[in-house]
């Protein structure tokens, strides 16, 4: 058996021990704005894993909460190419009452041309009883030149979900 990453470099079935050390700030998360700054480095698998991450929050309550983010991870495996993978995120949050809220994800990943939509509303009935109306959608992002870049996406995947949480007592 063998995993792959890119879908071409393979790493053999086995056992690894791998060490790992990470470094990690996160600013005082009660202020209006606040960040995070994140460093891991060691083994993964045969080879190595680094990873930069960097957040910026904007935090104001009660209403909601907007966050952007970027993480890039190095891998690095004997005889095989960098391997470098990058997602710049988003996450919004809204709280339109003690009731109704609304969360919306995006991610855009480099190393396929990828972008995600993930928006979720939420109302919540009762304790711990929620009904949720889920929305995804996901993009292949073709030779992206700047402005032309609404002309390039197409659709791959789209969903719309209902969910419904109940909790019973007994």
């Amino acid at each position: 058996d063998e995993l792959t990453f890119t879908g071409e470099d393979t790493v053999k079935a086995g056992i690894y021990n791998n060490y790992q050390f990470n470094i990690e700030y996160e600013s005082d998360e009660r202020k209006y704005f606040n960040y995070e700054v994140f460093f891991k480095h060691g083994g993964f698998y045969e080879g190595t894993l680094t990873t930069y991450k960097f957040e910026v929050n904007y935090r104001q309550q009660p209403w909601g909460n907007i966050n952007v983010g970027l993480e890039r991870n190095e891998i690095r495996f004997p005889n095989f190419e960098l391997i470098d993978l990058v997602d710049l995120t988003s996450r919004i949050e809204v709280n339109f009452s003690k009731k109704i809220f609304w969360t919306t994800f995006t991610q855009y990943n480099f190393q396929n041309n990828q972008f995600n939509i993930n928006s979720r509303l939420q109302y919540r009935f009762s304790p711990m009883s929620d009904f949720f109306v889920v929305y995804t959608d996901n993009y292949d992002v073709q030779n992206m030149p700047g402005a032309r870049f609404l002309e390039n996406v197409q659709a791959k995947n789209r969903a719309l979900v209902f969910k419904l949480n109940y909790w019973f007592s007994l």
